[in-house]
């Protein structure tokens, strides 16, 4: 079964006043995308109520991080049909209008919704019951378009990534895994190695960590989370396979890592502290133009 991401967003807009015949439809009001855009089209229409003189009707998309009038349409400029807001990403090419003041509704089709579009549509008419009645009054609709984003795969690394690893060297293993906002605190992050024969648990590694916030993939509904896992490596580690596992409920997505070469031949010891360094002069350059160099620390005796 494929992970899928759920982006919603919802919020309160507080109605001034309802009519039982007015309505905003949105069709489909879920749509689950690929690559970030999806194939099928949304169509969001507005309609007021019958027997009442309108003045203008519009659409306004609302985010978390903002709200944005995309179409308006206004009784006696350009013969009240819908227009495009400025400053928003909506042109001919990627949306589709219809109806107007005259018709008493109209309609947004997006043609390849992508991230972005999601959010809480709000209509607003301005009307008045009459054309003699000097009263204006202002409805408001609201609906939510919902999108599912399929995850991609977990990518994984090993940094220093060595050909030739010594005993006692670090490592960082790192995991980067596709989340939504809906799943950010109903993940499992777990790591196991390969002993040859089956998959173990990893129970105590040096240092496990992982990243308590997400980033955004730009222009997408996607976030990005990180876990590292910092490792010691072991004569026994040669070529070893490492796994890292992101769950959410009976859902799954892993990522494996392989350790290179240990070779005895790449030993590389820490110098200990108790070590006794020397000052060493510059070497010294004889008639024949070679020179001598001093050993920059003593060892202590076996």
């Amino acid at each position: 079964m494929a992970l899928s991401v759920l982006v919603i967003v919802a919020f309160t807009i507080t109605c001034i006043t309802r009519s039982a015949h007015a309505q905003l439809q949105i069709n489909p009001k879920e749509l689950e995308l690929t690559d970030d855009i999806s194939s099928s089209s949304v169509v969001i229409s507005c309609a007021a109520p019958p027997g009442v003189t309108i003045y203008e009707i519009s659409l306004t998309r609302f985010t978390p991080q903002t709200g944005r009038k995309l179409v308006t349409a206004v009784a006696g400029v350009n013969q009240g049909l819908p227009t495009f807001e400025p400053h928003t990403d909506l042109t001919q090419y990627n949306a589709n209008l219809a109806g107007g003041i005259g018709q008493g509704s109209i309609t947004l089709e997006l043609k390849q919704p992508k991230c972005e579009d999601a959010g809480l549509y709000l209509c607003s008419i301005m009307y008045s019951n009459g054309t003699g009645s000097p009263n204006r009054q202002t409805l408001y609709y609201s609906e939510n378009v919902t999108f599912t984003v399929a995850s991609g795969n977990i990518t994984a690394s090993v940094s220093p990534n060595l050909e030739f690893y010594a005993v006692n060297d670090t490592v960082t293993l790192k995991c980067i895994a596709i989340v939504g906002n809906s799943q950010l605190d109903k993940w499992n992050w777990t790591w196991e190695y390969h002993d040859g024969m089956a998959w173990r648990p990893y129970l105590s590694p040096d240092l496990v960590w992982i990243e308590n916030y997400f980033d955004q993939v730009p222009g997408t509904c996607t976030y990005l989370q990180t876990i590292y896992l910092v490792h010691k490596i072991k004569a026994e580690d040669s070529n070893k396979q490492y796994r890292c596992t992101w769950q959410k409920n009976d859902e799954m997505k892993l990522a494996i890592i392989t350790i290179g070469t240990v070779s005895p031949d790449a030993y590389r010891p820490s110098i200990p502290a108790y070590l006794t360094y020397i000052t060493t002069p510059a070497p010294n350059v004889n008639a024949e133009n070679t020179c001598t160099c001093t050993c920059i620390y003593t060892c202590p005796s076996p």
